[in-house]
Parts: structure tokens; C-alpha cells; sequence
């Protein structure tokens, strides 16, 4: 089973996910953390396939936490209110940069998980 790993330091974003993919995503397995320094540590504890995650938190941003990810071989997505533009220049190259408020409204968290699932396997 596929394991994505969320990570925002704010808990109504993370329960709003859960919320999602526990209505739709029940062939995923998912993981939580609410700083990048969590999400590092999960990841050597859970090894995802996935990692979602926003970009601005303390104890470890998302760009860190992409450059972390690039290194042991996991994909990456940031999901973010701040335009791809300012972000892009900080996170390592490939690195999918997405409006935090666009998945989750228009409803696309599922597409973009399978597709990045897809994408990495």
C-alpha cells in the first residue's frame, strides 16, 4: 500500500486532509507531521512514497524539507498560498509547486496523490 507523508504546522489544514482522504483514499496509507523536522524524522521511521507538504513552518520549512526529500529519492509536492514563483527558486529542480487552496477545493488531492504515486513507482 502507498504511503504519503502530509506535513503543515497548522491543525485544521492537516485534519481537513485527513477528513479527505479518509472519505476517499482508503487504499493509501497516510502519515502526519506538523514541522519539517517531523516530516524528516518520519520519513527514516515510515519511509513514504509521497511527501506533501507546505512550504512556510517553523522547525523546518518545506524548501528544506524538498531538499531532503530529493536526496533520499522521495517525491515532493509543496502546497502553498504563496505563488509558485517565489517558491520555485528555493526547492530543488522538478520539485511540483501547487496552491494549497486549489487541491483542496477543486477537490484534486486524490488525482494529484495517484498521479505522483504513479509517477515515482
Amino acid at each position: 500500500m502507498p504511503r504519503v507523508l502530509l506535513v503543515d504546522n497548522e491543525v485544521d489544514v492537516i485534519e481537513t486532509f485527513q477528513f479527505v482522504v479518509e472519505q476517499s483514499m482508503a487504499d493509501f496509507d497516510f502519515v502526519y507531521a506538523q514541522s519539517g523536522y517531523d516530516a524528516m524524522q518520519e520519513i527514516e521511521q515510515s519511509k513514504p512514497d509521497l511527501v506533501l507538504t507546505d512550504y512556510r513552518m517553523d522547525q523546518g520549512d518545506g524548501a528544506s524539507l524538498a531538499h531532503y526529500c530529493n536526496h533520499q529519492s522521495i517525491s515532493c509536492v509543496i502546497l502553498t498560498g504563496f505563488s509558485a514563483s517565489d517558491v520555485i527558486p528555493y526547492v530543488p529542480e522538478g520539485t511540483l509547486v501547487m496552491k494549497k487552496l486549489d487541491i483542496l477545493r477543486q477537490g484534486r488531492l486524490k488525482e494529484l496523490i495517484t498521479s505522483m504515486i504513479s509517477t515515482a513507482t
